[in-house]
């Protein structure tokens, strides 16, 4: 990752960020009940963040 972190990465770098992030949330990050357990809910936190970056850049390039 770039030292600047995820808001110096590719818009497709993102999207495949996001989207293997999202498949961990499946795989690990819901309980029984299909709500987010502890580590669930941390990925949705790196998931929002990541999407915020993402958002704020998109606006900043307009």
């Amino acid at each position: 990752m770039p030292e600047e972190g995820v808001e110096r990465l590719a818009e497709n770098d993102r999207e495949l960020l996001i989207a293997a992030l999202l498949q961990e949330l499946s795989d690990t990050g819901l309980g029984s009940d299909d709500e987010p357990n502890q580590r669930g809910v941390e990925i949705e936190e790196i998931i929002d963040f990541v999407g915020s970056i993402a958002d704020q850049t998109n606006v900043s390039s307009d």
